[in-house]
């Protein structure tokens, strides 16, 4: 039934005539349709789990330079070595705006071993109380606050000289010269101590050791000293505003974003985004070549369907539209099947991750976006494929393929 009539007097046809045309015509070529299907959801299901593992890299690259890593921003004297009011400093600057917190620490170089054999390593005194800290206990425990005799071990160091939770080790802490209250000629800390905990979790932690803070404040002869401050953000990628607005507060301070800090960090996010869209262009051509063989392939077949259907009154615009929905039709079909196959990959790799390391494991992140945007670029890719097909099939001529000259 007509809806209303042209400028011309012709009877325009109805959206769901038109619809159900391209319907038929899909069911009529059943194996094109299947396979036109399957392009599509094969572009979908693939696309779904490299983005969702893509941003679980992102992630985690994230957690472990940062969240559990040394923070956002990292602030250190602009002369000197250390800050001898650092409490005071991270007082303040934990009232920063956008600042969830921030951890004073002293970093100092020494050494680690047993039986005399020692490996140099970073010495990271921190207050394990606090709940951003550079390292993740993956067995034993922190140090307790206060405590002068316990220390925890970075996994890759730990297995390197041979020690567990629970050995006694000697530790050595190179002080250095020039701090007021140490001895020029006596700048070395020796401690026998025990392993209480093995830390993993951020690129900072296998390879360090870690000790108490307060403990190590007091041996420089400083209890309140802080070599760095590491400010957390709730916005990981405000930490460039952030770091220019310490510097204009604390003029005494040098404070620099993760990104610059650590150029890994920024380089492998830029990569990560690289592949992705290089991804997404890959399975966009994936789906437009075939898809476009397809339909243009379906149009040949059934010229004389589409002759007929001209000869009965149907215009080239209402044959376009019968076509172009036909790739519609197909793309959203092959989307649903593509997300639930999607879906499928992504439980798939949260239960086997593609790479897994200790402390360094990527899990697919989802989203809505991790759905909706290959969804969206494989439809829209399909949409476009139909177009030359759709216009070949509007430029047929009725009279020419109903007396068999074309």
């Amino acid at each position: 039934m007509a809806t209303g009539t042209e400028s011309g007097g012709r009877d325009i046809i109805p959206i769901r005539l038109l619809v159900f045309l391209a319907w038929r015509g899909l069911l009529q070529s059943r194996l094109i349709t299947g396979l036109l299907c399957a392009a599509v959801a094969g572009g979908v299901a693939f696309q779904i789990p490299n983005d969702a593992n893509l941003h679980g890299y992102d992630d985690e690259i994230i957690a472990q330079g940062v969240v559990v890593g040394s923070g956002d921003v990292r602030v250190r004297p602009r002369e000197g070595s250390r800050f001898k009011e650092g409490d005071a400093l991270a007082k303040r600057l934990a009232a920063t705006d956008g600042v969830v917190e921030a951890v004073p620490a002293i970093m100092l170089p020494g050494a680690i071993g047993a039986n005399n054999s020692f490996k140099s390593a970073l010495v990271v005194a921190v207050d394990s109380a606090g709940t951003r800290v550079p390292f993740t206990v993956i067995e034993g425990h922190a140090v307790p606050s206060g405590d002068v005799n316990t220390v925890v071990v970075g996994s890759s160091l730990a297995k390197r000289i041979h020690i567990a939770v629970g050995d006694e080790v000697q530790l050595r802490v190179v002080f250095g010269a020039g701090w007021e209250s140490i001895d020029p000629a006596n700048d070395v800390g020796r401690y026998t101590m025990k392993v209480g905990g093995i830390a993993a979790g951020s690129f900072l932690a296998p390879e360090s050791i870690i000790v108490d803070r307060h403990f190590m404040a007091t041996e420089l002869g400083d209890p309140h000293a802080a070599s760095v401050i590491l400010v957390h953000l709730r916005d990981h990628f405000a930490a460039r505003d952030t770091a220019a607005r310490i510097e204009h507060d604390e003029p005494t301070v040098s404070a620099v974003a993760w990104a610059e800090d650590s150029p890994f960090l920024g380089s492998a996010l830029e990569a990560s985004s690289a592949i992705g869209m290089l991804s997404r262009a890959m399975v966009g051509l994936a789906v437009l070549m075939p898809v476009w063989a397809l339909l243009y392939v379906h149009v040949l077949h059934r010229q004389r369907q589409i002759g007929v259907l001209a000869a009965i009154g149907l215009g080239r615009r209402e044959v376009f539209a019968i076509h172009l929905m036909q790739a519609a039709l197909v793309g959203l079909v092959g989307v649903a099947i593509g997300c639930a196959g999607g879906y499928a990959l992504v439980t798939f790799f949260m239960h086997h991750p593609i790479f897994k390391t200790v402390g360094f494991v990527i899990v697919p992140a989802v989203t809505a976006g991790t759905f909706a945007i290959p969804a969206l670029l494989v439809l829209g890719t399909t949409v476009l494929a139909g177009v030359f097909p759709a216009w070949r099939a509007a430029r047929i001529d009725p009279a020419r393929i109903l007396r068999g000259t074309a």
